[in-house]
């Protein structure tokens, strides 16, 4: 019987086949050479392993949902050698249980740690609370495949079929999702990225890569609502630009662009260099050049400085940086008058970054 013409996907033996029904639409071609079988659709189709003898369900060992498999001590070795030899999996059932999942009282989850499943066919399978720390799925078919509470630090993703799969709650620390596909059926929510949002295209160096994956994440969750993660992307979209740029062109970007204001995404940075500059000013440039006091007195300078010194100084920096000018107190020499109307100027620019990125944020929530 050929392969087109069978309800079952993979030949197990023709009695005691598994009867596990695909519920995802898939297509997919599982020898790829010259005149291979194509299957155009796995929907409805039936999974044809053979039946596991211990189970419970009727089904192939992938499929029964008895979380015993994690006992099983050569289940990574025989997981790699059923995809080595493109056994489609669609569906299979590997979640083990644990913290948080749903088998909560199970014997724990299973532990898939750097297993090599490139390539795999995993369309609808269960890996909650799976970890999968470090394990390849390079251009895996993950459609509608559900990660929710999984451990996939470090795991390589890059070029998987990602449509439609639920990665909530999942640790995604330092993942490869270079070339994914994702889609606005992915998701995203509650995903733990690390505390830097750091991938590991940009940890590796390869940072045109690292752009675009950030760019696509970013997209994917403004049009999620999750402007908080969407804001924390930007962020490294923009250092991945700036670390491919010259030594010159970076200084400036370091300086004008990151340090001040985060992208436009720190607005307390803003905020400090606004503190650090009224201290600065206040408690040792305008003093230098002296201030003339509304009582006709004149505050100079000395070390160390007394509280008449700072308390002039910080109430003639800060109106100057605010540009009210009362101009009851105001600086004495040329040299003062210079300073003040470059305070001046880094107020205005400072104050004008600090309230776009502060509206920015209370707008998106």
């Amino acid at each position: 019987m050929k392969l087109e013409e069978s309800e079952y996907i993979n030949q197990g033996p023709l009695t005691e086949r598994c009867d596990y029904i695909f519920i995802v639409d898939e297509q997919i071609n599982l020898v790829e050479k010259a005149g291979s079988v194509r299957v155009f659709s796995t929907r409805g189709k039936k999974c044809g392993l053979e039946r596991d003898p211990k189970g419970t369900q009727g089904y192939c060992y992938w499929h029964e949902s008895e979380p015993g498999k994690s006992k099983d001590p050569h289940l990574k070795k025989t997981l790699e050698i059923a995809v080595k030899q493109k056994v489609y999996l669609g569906g299979a059932f590997l979640s083990g249980g644990g913290p948080g999942t749903y088998y909560v009282d199970s014997e724990g989850p299973m532990d898939l740690t750097g297993a090599n499943l490139q390539g795999a066919f995993f369309a609808g399978a269960y890996f909650e609370g799976t970890i999968l720390q470090g394990v390849n799925l390079r251009e895996a078919h993950l459609e509608s495949a559900w990660f929710g509470s999984t451990n996939l630090s470090g795991a390589d993703l890059s070029g998987a079929h990602l449509w439609g799969t639920d990665f909530q709650f999942a640790n995604m620390k330092g993942t490869e999702l270079w070339n994914a596909e994702i889609n606005g059926g992915t998701q995203l929510g509650g995903a733990y990225w690390g505390d830097d949002y750091v991938l590991a295209a940009e940890s590796g160096g390869r940072l045109g890569c690292a752009e675009e994956t950030y760019r696509i994440l970013k997209q994917h969750r403004q049009e999620s609502g999750d402007y908080r993660t969407a804001g924390q992307f930007y962020f490294r979209e923009m250092e991945s630009i700036r670390k491919q740029l010259t030594r010159f062109r970076r200084l400036l970007w370091t300086v004008f662009f990151k340090s001040i204001c985060g992208y436009g995404e720190r607005p307390t940075w803003t905020f400090g260099w606004a503190v650090g500059v009224i201290l600065v000013w206040g408690g040792l440039l305008l003093p230098l050049g002296g201030i003339h006091n509304p009582d006709g007195s004149t505050t100079q300078f000395s070390w160390p400085p007394n509280f008449a010194i700072l308390k002039n100084g910080l109430s003639l920096s800060l109106i100057t940086f605010v540009t009210l000018g009362y101009g009851n107190r105001y600086p004495d020499s040329a040299a003062g008058e210079f300073l003040a109307g470059f305070e001046a100027l880094l107020g205005i620019l400072l104050l004008s970054i600090f309230v776009v990125s502060f509206a920015k944020k209370v707008i998106r929530g």
